[in-house]
């Protein structure tokens, strides 16, 4: 199975944290460039989705822990705990040479029934 040339601690995390690939990207983007800050707008040029989606990454890496907000609106990867830096690192380093596998993790995830029926009643603006 992929999910085993994952380490674990890199798995657990995808688990809690990673839901689609565009939010590894996302991630993978502010930890590999830690010492920059980005404004939602300089995420959404790089990672190419729509500007409420990137909205959303960021604000779930903000609660998580992982990315510090700075007064103008701007994000930084700085996580509150030195041991999810090094997850992170984990998580980047395989999935730059594992990708198929990280993304088989990812969405080989067992389903959240809370999560999927919450997600069933979500109002989406069409454009």
């Amino acid at each position: 199975m992929a999910a085993e040339s994952i380490p674990p601690d890199v798995r657990r995390f995808i688990g809690a944290h990673v839901f689609s690939v565009e939010q590894l990207e996302v991630l993978c983007l502010l930890s590999e460039n830690g010492v920059r800050s980005w404004t939602a707008a300089e995420v959404l040029h790089v990672v190419q989705s729509s500007e409420k989606s990137i909205a959303d990454c960021l604000d779930h890496f903000r609660a998580a822990g992982l990315l510090k907000v700075e007064p103008d609106h701007r994000y930084r990867f700085l996580p509150t705990d030195p041991n999810l830096t090094h997850t992170v690192t984990a998580l980047v380093k395989t999935y730059r040479e594992r990708r198929v596998s990280v993304i088989e993790c990812i969405y080989s995830k067992p389903a959240d029934p809370i999560r999927d029926f919450a997600d069933a009643f979500r109002l989406r603006k069409e454009k």
